[in-house]
């Protein structure tokens, strides 16, 4: 008889410990569910974060490029500006000369007027290296402007596979759920 009662007991602690097991497994579900989805949640907001910052990193380049044609325009208005200032230089040698022999007569004047004509000269020779210069600037802008829409290329390039890999880890996020 004590043997028969014995048996019932242990089935008893048995069914127990089972339930007791089962009741800790289901409280561990709960609490990978809720690791689990808040993993899904950092992981859905960091590809929004990289995915605001891929958008303000397009806009950026786009005003970089925008401020780049403004500073090629005004270089080329400059450059413009320069060589009319070039050709009025050409005529005011061409006056003083005239005054020059005009005023052979009067020593200290044609002194005076020749040290003028020197500094024009000189500064003639100043805007023709001038726009030499520009010139060359006009041409390594160009070559930036170029530059620029190679980098902004390359952006789209990296914006199309960040979103690549925003796919590829929703689709990883699905096989954890």
């Amino acid at each position: 008889m004590s043997g028969q009662n014995l048996q019932p007991r242990r089935a008893e602690e048995a069914l127990q410990a089972l339930v007791s097991l089962e009741q800790a497994v289901i409280a561990n579900q709960h609490t990978l569910q809720r690791q689990r989805n808040k993993a899904n949640f950092i992981m859905k907001t960091v590809l929004v974060v990289l995915g605001c910052l891929a958008l303000l990193n397009v806009h950026f380049m786009h005003v970089l490029t925008q401020e780049f044609r403004t500073m090629v325009q005004d270089m080329v208005a400059m450059y413009e500006h320069f060589g009319r200032v070039a050709d009025r230089m050409d005529s005011m040698t061409t006056h003083v000369e005239d005054m020059r022999q005009n005023i052979q007569l009067m020593p200290v004047m044609e002194a005076q007027m020749q040290a003028m004509s020197g500094s024009i000269h000189a500064m003639q020779a100043n805007m023709s290296d001038m726009t030499t210069d520009v010139t060359l600037m006009e041409q390594r802008i160009g070559a930036i402007n170029q530059d620029v829409g190679v980098m902004s290329q390359r952006f789209r390039r990296m914006n199309v596979h960040v979103a690549g890999m925003q796919r590829h880890v929703a689709a990883m996020s699905e096989v954890v759920l």
